[in-house]
Order: structure tokens, then sequence, then C-alpha cells
């Protein structure tokens, strides 16, 4: 059994919508007033929210380039365009089913107690936070593409929370219903897009990297120059620590959160202290130094030395008696992740 919008509902939405396409330029109440309607016509239309999110956005975007300015006029995004057309198209035949089959395989995500994955308590399995590295690691070459589904395999190891785990294959269904939210469509239609201007490189997603990387260097200095001037959240977790033994009261948060393994120490040591020594003049004087242990059981001791501009020392270690980690693969990653990075501007500077 499925419910629809009443006949007056549909039309009213559509009409609004094509009152939208007709105006050159509308005010922001017109605009929210039609993603108002959208919204309320949920109970009638299924996954209502991904139909009329591009609208919040450029909505959103408008507010904030106007300051807050309800009575400037906008104008429609090509995107924004785009959706309205499709409310159009797709509302007199939308609906929504009263009651869902139940799922086959659900997952709970809570950030705050196991980091940036999530448990799978279908097949009570933990599952890690590949983000976005998982994506760019996809190459084509490990792709079964068809019309109905895709499978994708990975060949390259991934920076995981759990150790020894391997990210097995994906299997990604079409979704029939709407192409538009389809992963399968989608990815068949990049990659026909794309085909040309592949040469050999055989990575799903090559050519913003280099822009990407930029940004992600930024941010990881903005990140590490905050914590070095006393905005890191272990400064903040050290003062609620200090407050809480002054007060002679036990935390739990504090108890579970400062009892987590840090199963990745890593740090840096400076080749030159003063500069009374210049390493281009005298390389015979550049140091390989040292390197220190792991401060988990079951974690890695990263150090590394950048000394000059052409040499980086990393030293490696974890304990043998772990079997999950290994000193001699992980410095392999390293070099590894070096070497692509060299690949890429080499590319595209050649």
């Amino acid at each position: 059994m499925t419910v629809r919008l009443t006949s007056t509902k549909v039309a009213n939405i559509v009409n609004l919508c094509v009152e939208m396409l007709n105006k050159e330029f509308i005010t922001v109440p017109e605009f929210a007033k039609l993603i108002g309607k959208l919204i309320a016509s949920e109970h009638g239309v299924l996954y209502t929210p991904l139909f009329y999110k591009t609208l919040e956005i450029q909505k959103d975007f408008e507010l904030k380039i106007y300051k807050g300015n309800f009575d400037r006029k906008m104008k429609l995004s090509k995107e924004s365009i785009d959706c309205v057309k499709s409310w159009i198209l797709n509302l007199p035949y939308s609906s929504k089913p009263i009651v869902f089959k139940s799922p086959d395989r659900k997952i709970e995500s809570d950030s705050s107690m196991i980091g940036y994955g999530a448990h799978d308590v279908t097949n009570n399995l933990d599952i890690s936070g590949q983000r976005i590295q998982s994506l760019f690691l996809i190459d084509i070459r490990n792709l079964e593409i068809g019309e109905t589904c895709v499978k994708i395999r990975y060949g390259d190891l991934l920076k995981q929370m759990r150790p020894g785990y391997q990210l097995s294959e994906l299997f990604i269904e079409a979704y029939k219903p709407d192409y538009r939210i389809c992963v399968v469509y989608t990815l068949n239609e990049y990659l026909e897009r794309t085909a040309a201007l592949r040469n050999d490189v055989t990575q799903l997603f090559n050519k913003e990297r280099i822009e990407l990387m930029n940004v992600a260097a930024e941010v990881h200095q903005k990140g590490y120059r905050d914590a070095m001037s006393g905005h890191g959240i272990d400064r903040h977790l050290f003062c609620l620590y200090v407050v809480s033994k002054y007060l002679g009261e036990d935390s739990p948060f504090l108890t579970e959160v400062l009892s987590e393994p840090w199963r990745l120490s890593t740090s840096q040591t400076p080749h030159q202290q003063t500069n009374k020594l210049d390493l281009v003049k005298h390389p015979e004087h550049i140091s390989a130094g040292g390197g220190f242990g792991p401060v988990a059981d079951d974690g890695y001791g990263v150090s590394y030395i950048i000394a000059g501009e052409d040499v980086i020392f990393f030293h490696v270690s974890c304990k043998n008696s772990c079997p999950t980690t290994d000193a001699k693969k992980f410095a392999e990653q390293i070099q590894k992740a070096l070497a692509d990075v060299k690949k890429m501007f080499e590319a595209k500077n050649s």
C-alpha cells in the first residue's frame, strides 16, 4: 500500500514550480515558499530530502552572500532549474510506501564512541572510516561494472582504524527508480565522458588530486598550528582532567577518552637546531638521526626527519609481539605514498 499526494496538492506544487521557472528573478521568500511546499510533500514522495537539497543549498548560499537580505533578487542556478523541472515531471507519478520491508543490513554510527567508523549490527562488525582515501585508490582495472551493478576491489592497503583489517570487495546495485541518484548509472557516464582524457592513467579519479592535495596540506597546517597555539583537543581534555582531579570527581567520559590507545605516534626530529651549518654545502653532515618506539602494544612509532629539500628520513617501529603490525610493510607504504605523489606531479608537468 502506498500514499500519494492529492491531485490538488500536486497541481499546486507543479504550478508553483512552473511559476518559478517563468521568472527571470525571484526573491528568497518566494524560493523558500517553494522549498517549504516540497518538504511538506514528504509523506507522499519517496526520498523527498534528496530532491530538494539542491534548492536548499542555493537558498543558503544566496542568504550568505546577501548577508540575510531577504528582499534581494536572485536567479535560479542551472542545478536548481534542473531540480525544479524534475519535480514537474515526476511529482504526478510519485508515491511512498506505508510500510517498508525490513532492512537487509543495519548499521549504527556514533563517532563520539568509535571514531570515524560504524557498527554493523546485522553482522556484528566494526566498520572503519576509510573516508575519501578509498575513492582515490579505486583503479578502473579493478572495476567490474554493468548496467545493474558494480563491483569494486582494492589492491592497495588503506589507512584504517582496525589493525589487520583490509576492505573487502564492494558491491553496489543499480537504483532503478531514479537514475539521478544511481551510483551505477553515474559511474558508467563518468567513465564514458572521461575515457578520452585518461591516456594511460588507470585511477578512477585523477584530475583534481593536486588541487585537493594542496587544500588538504593547507588544512593540515592550520590544524597543527592551532594545536601548537593551545587550540587542540588535547589541551581541552587535559584541562578537564585537571579540573576533575581538583574537584575530586571521577568522569566516565574522561576515563574512557584518556585510556584510548594511541596506535599511531608521530613526531619530527629537527635536523638543524641553528643556522650555523649549511647542509647544501656540507651534505656529508646529513644524519638519519634516530626514532622511538610505539606507545601502544598494537601501534606504531614513526619519526621523520626532513634534511633539506632533497632528503627525508623515516624511522618506523612496532612491537614484534603484536601479530597485526609490521614496521617493514608500514615503511613500504610510506615509500609508495611518496612515489605516488612524485608521479602525480610528474604527470602534470609532462
